[in-house]
This record gives structure tokens, C-alpha cells and sequence, in this order.
């Protein structure tokens, strides 16, 4: 089993069961995917790195990346700052993966500050979307979400599904403004967003 730092505490049932199961034999699944990748930073480098041992669980995360319908979607697992920065450098299979264009973003560490994938955007450029998941951890140092995510998305349409009715987000989707979130995706690359609810900055149509 991987071992991590003793510099940063981390649960004996973490590792145990996480480490092991995700980090040493990624799960995989097929559903006629036309790419299913996953991206990760070797787990020799996280622990030896001087910024990526800051936060050695948060880097050791797992990306998935899977593209259906012509539609590419990014899993940005809790990848800080430092994480993205080593894939942008280092992986080129990262590297040409992105610059080939995203249209979702699943976006790292609940949206916070500290997991802004600067390093993605230069890669891609603008994206169709984010959608973040905030969890509630306001009072702690950089875990309020990043309004940088809104500069780099083009904005789109969805349904709510409490009225039925069609929307427009300027930039983001988020878990805690908008419930669930729903894509549906046809082979032929047709898009439907499907929300719990309506945010109220978002202009009904």
C-alpha cells in the first residue's frame, strides 16, 4: 500500500481503504465512452514535492476525463493549485488532452479558492461550463468558491425542474444554488442540463 506523510494527519481507515482501492487499482467502467482517461500525479512525486506534500490527499486525487457525444467532461477530483500546475507541466498526455478543448468541468475541491485550476484554463481557454460542488465550510481559510470560474465558462442553458422552465447560467452551476445537476447526452452530441432548482441571480427565460 502507498504510504503517505507523517507530516499531514491522516485517518488509518483513509488509507486503508482509499489509498488501496482507489490509488493502487483505479476503478473502471465503460458505458460506450469515445475516451475514458484518468490522470494522476505518481505518488513517489506528491510526497517528495515541496507544494504538493502540503496537501497530500488533495493532490493524490484521481481526474477522470471522459468525452461521449463528442462532449468532453473533466472530473477535477480535490486537486489544489500546486496539482494542476504539475499536470500542466509535466503530463503530456494531460497536456494534449486539454488543449484539444473541454466543455465541462466538474470543478476541484468543492469550487474553493485554493483548487482554482488556473493551469487548466490556460490549456483550454473558456469551457461551456462548471459546475461546482460546495460544501459547507465558509468559516474555513480559502474555502469559499473561487468567482474566477465565472470569467472562464461561456454561460448555458438548463431546465429546472421544479417549473419546468428554461434558465441561463452566466458562468456556473453549483450544488448549493442549484441542487442536483443532470447532463444528458446523446450520441449525436445533443445537451440537455437538468436542474433541482433555479438559482436566483440566474435570468429565467
Amino acid at each position: 500500500m502507498t504510504e503517505f506523510s507523517t507530516v499531514e494527519k491522516i485517518h488509518d481507515d483513509y488509507k486503508k481503504h482509499i489509498d488501496l482501492k482507489y490509488r493502487g487499482n483505479p476503478i473502471e467502467f465503460t458505458f460506450g465512452f469515445e475516451q475514458n482517461k484518468i490522470f494522476k500525479i505518481p505518488m513517489d512525486i506528491v510526497l517528495k514535492d515541496e507544494e504538493l506534500s502540503k496537501k497530500v490527499k488533495n493532490n493524490s486525487s484521481i481526474l477522470r476525463f471522459i468525452k461521449y457525444g463528442g462532449k468532453k467532461i473533466l472530473f477535477g477530483g480535490d486537486l489544489e493549485k500546486a496539482g494542476w500546475d504539475w499536470l500542466a507541466k509535466n503530463d503530456k498526455d494531460f497536456i494534449d488532452t486539454m488543449q484539444n478543448g473541454l466543455d465541462f468541468l466538474i470543478a476541484p475541491h468543492h469550487g474553493h479558492k485554493s483548487g482554482f485550476p488556473t493551469s487548466l484554463f490556460d490549456l483550454t481557454n473558456k469551457i461551456e461550463i462548471s459546475i461546482l460542488s460546495k460544501a459547507s465550510e465558509s468559516e474555513k481559510e480559502d474555502t469559499d468558491v473561487s468567482f474566477q470560474y465565472t470569467q472562464y465558462s461561456k454561460g448555458i442553458y438548463y431546465t429546472n425542474l421544479n417549473d419546468n422552465k428554461t434558465y441561463f447560467a452566466d458562468g456556473t452551476l453549483t450544488t448549493r444554488s442549484n441542487g442536483n445537476i443532470y447532463l444528458k447526452i446523446s450520441k449525436d452530441g445533443d445537451i440537455k442540463i437538468f436542474t433541482e432548482k433555479a438559482s436566483s441571480n440566474h435570468s429565467k427565460l
